[in-house]
C-alpha cells in the first residue's frame, strides 16, 4: 500500500458518513488530521478535531497543510477555498470525495501540489473513480512539474512551466538535461533515464535542466534539488550502521537522496555520541549540537509536540524536529521512529516563491 510520508493531509467531514471515509483514508498518510463538523458529529478520537464554522476553519488551516480533502460537494470546497487561493506554488492540493465514495476529484494543484497523484491513490483505496482533468495527465504525458512535486525540486523561472506544459500537450519534444556537476547526478539519471548529460551549452529550444545553479537562460526550466537538514535523536551508544540505516530509510520515504543532506543536528547531550560523530565524518556532513534554549525556541515557534519522557531526560521535550528546524522552516518529514533512532527532515532552501 502506498503511504505518503511527506504530505500533511487535512480531511474535512461534514457528517458521520464523511467521518467514516476519512478514518478509512487516514492510513494512507503519515501526517493527517480529521476535522469534523461539530453540529453533526462529536468525536474524541485521535487526530480528530471538531469545528463549528467551515469558513473559519479554512481561514485557519489553509496554509498549514500540503493537502486538504473535502468529503462533500465540489461547490462547498470551491466556495470555501476561493478567497485564499494564490497560485500553483503556494496553494495546497485540494481534493473532493463524494459521500458515497463514487468519485475522488483532483480540484487544485494537480502537479506541484501532487493532487493528481494523491487522487489516484485515494481513489484506488476507496475503489472509486479518480477525476483528473489536467490535459497532460489525460494523455498520460510526463511533465516537469509533476516530477518536481514528487521529488521536492523547485522549478524556476515558474513562467516557463505553463509554456513547457503547453508544448508537451501539443506533442512537442522537450529535452531533459542533468547537470553532471551535481553530487547526485546519478540519482536523478535513475529517475529520469531519458535525460541527457548537460555540457553547459545553452540551447535556443525549450528544455528542462536539473541543476544546483540558477542562471538567466530563458529557455531552460531549472529544477533545483533540495538541501536537507536532518534532526536526529538516538539512544546511548547507537551504532553508526543503525543511524545510517535510519537516515537512508527516512530519505527514501519522502523521495529524496541522502546526498542532499547538508546539516545533521541534535542536542548537546549527544555531542560525544560515537555513532553520530562517525556517521557525520563518513558522510562528510556538518554536525551541529544545540542547547536546550535553542531547541525550545523552535518548539515554541513551530508549536511542536513534546514528549514528557524526553523532557525529563534531557530538559527539553523535542529533539529531532527542533534541531532540524534550526536550519529551515519547511518540515518535510516530522519525527519518525526507527530502531534506537528518531529522525526529522527539513527542506533548508525551500522558497515561498522562485
Amino acid at each position: 500500500m502506498t503511504k505518503f510520508y511527506d504530505v500533511r493531509m487535512a480531511f474535512i467531514a461534514l457528517n458521520n458518513r464523511g467521518k467514516g471515509i476519512a478514518l478509512h483514508l487516514q492510513s494512507l498518510f503519515y501526517q493527517s488530521t480529521i476535522y469534523l463538523f461539530s453540529r453533526q458529529i462529536n468525536s474524541k478520537a485521535n487526530d480528530c478535531r471538531n469545528f463549528s464554522s467551515l469558513k473559519t476553519l479554512i481561514a485557519t488551516i489553509f496554509s498549514r497543510y500540503d493537502a486538504i480533502c473535502f468529503i462533500s460537494s465540489t461547490g462547498i470546497a470551491l466556495r470555501t477555498c476561493a478567497p485564499y487561493l494564490v497560485d500553483k506554488l503556494h496553494d495546497p492540493a485540494i481534493l473532493v470525495c463524494d459521500e458515497n465514495s463514487n468519485f475522488v476529484i483532483s480540484l487544485l494543484s494537480g502537479h506541484l501540489g501532487r493532487a493528481n497523484e494523491i487522487t489516484t491513490v485515494v481513489a484506488k483505496h476507496l475503489q472509486a473513480t479518480p477525476v483528473i482533468t489536467t490535459a497532460t495527465d489525460g494523455k498520460n504525458l510526463f511533465t516537469p512539474d509533476r516530477f518536481a512535486g514528487k521529488f521536492h525540486l523547485q522549478a524556476t523561472p515558474t513562467k516557463l512551466l505553463k509554456k513547457i506544459n503547453s508544448a508537451i500537450n501539443d506533442n512537442q519534444n522537450i529535452t531533459y538535461y542533468i547537470d553532471e556537476a551535481l553530487p547526485d547526478a546519478k540519482y536523478y539519471h535513475r529517475r529520469l533515464p531519458f535525460a541527457r548529460s548537460w555540457n553547459r551549452a545553452c540551447s535556443s529550444h525549450l528544455a528542462v535542466l536539473v541543476t544546483e545553479k540558477t542562471f538567466l537562460e530563458t529557455n531552460y526550466l531549472q529544477l533545483l534539488p533540495p538541501r536537507l537538514s536532518i534532526g536526529i535523536g538516538c539512544r546511548r551508544n547507537t551504532s553508526v550502521l543503525t543511524i545510517a540505516r535510519a537516515i537512508c530509510r527516512a530519505c527514501r520515504y519522502i523521495h529524496v537522496s541522502p546526498r542532499a543532506i547538508v546539516h545533521l543536528s541534535s542536542t548537546v547531550a549527544k555531542k560525544n555520541e560515537p555513532g553520530l560523530l562517525q556517521f557525520a565524518n563518513l558522510a562528510q556532513i556538518e554536525l551541529n549540537f544545540f542547547d536546550n534554549m535553542a531547541l525550545q525556541k523552535q518548539i515554541i515557534r513551530h508549536k511542536l509536540q513534546t514528549s514528557p519522557f524526553v523532557e525529563k531526560t534531557i530538559g527539553v521535550g523535542n529533539v529531532c524536529e527542533a534541531a532540524a528546524l534550526c536550519f529551515g522552516t519547511k518540515l518535510l518529514l516530522p519525527k519518525i521512529k526507527f530502531q534506537k533512532v528518531t529522525v526529522a527532515i527539513v527542506w533548508e532552501n525551500f522558497l515561498s516563491s522562485v
